[in-house]
């Protein structure tokens, strides 16, 4: 298992519901279900269910933790996330099994297909297609 593209696809999911994800509540859920798709916020709860607990055991963590809530496209924010998943995950080989196969389920809306490039071991996924009648439209 490759950890540090484990903690990349990590960030890459988790980083645009980290801000929902922190601020858990019955709004947040609702927004964030409808923005991301009810399937993606499920899968990412399931996910930041996994990993809160050991994150919140470390100020470092929990730290990258909060810069990517508050600015999720922020690839150096990103960067320290990754970083923290890499040690968390290598710490801990069982919870990265257990996270490997969690992200494997890719969540899909009804009529939606996952589009991936692959390339070596690394895949790299482009987004969901959804048709709608004729027209294609990308998320």
């Amino acid at each position: 298992m490759d950890i540090a593209l484990l903690a990349k696809r990590l960030t890459i999911f988790l980083s645009p519901f980290l801000p929902y994800l922190l601020k858990a509540g019955e709004k947040a859920a609702e927004d964030v279900g409808t923005k991301f798709g009810a399937a993606a916020w499920e899968q990412a709860k399931v996910l930041w269910d996994k990993l809160q607990p050991k994150f919140a055991a470390k100020a470092a963590a929990v730290e990258a933790v909060e810069d990517v809530a508050q600015t999720p496209d922020d690839e150096d924010a990103q960067a320290s996330l990754r970083l923290q998943l890499k040690k968390l995950l290598n710490q801990d080989e069982s919870l990265a099994k257990e996270i490997a196969e969690l992200i494997q389920e890719k969540p899909q809306a009804p009529g939606s297909t996952n589009i991936s490039q692959q390339a070596g071991d690394n895949a790299i996924q482009f987004g969901q297609v959804q048709q709608s009648g004729d027209i294609n439209i990308q998320q």
